[in-house]
């Protein structure tokens, strides 16, 4: 894990479809059903972020839960 500086300042992001594609990749949703992962797809946030920006941050206020998807 690399540690960012505090001066910089977390991802200004673009909105991207949503879609259970992502969603198959992580290995913590192996198993559930397409039905409920095109359903979850729909109820995320999803965000493309350029390669080196900060997507959370420690000091958030926000109880999200981040499911990142490279």
């Amino acid at each position: 894990m690399v540690s960012m500086p505090r001066t910089m300042t977390v991802a200004s992001t673009t909105a991207a479809k949503p879609s259970a594609l992502g969603l198959r990749a992580i290995k913590l949703l192996v198993g559930v059903p397409d039905a409920c992962l095109e359903d979850l797809a729909q109820e995320c946030r999803w965000r493309r972020v350029l390669a080196g920006q900060r997507v959370i941050s420690r000091d958030a206020q926000d109880h999200d839960v981040y499911l990142i998807v490279g």
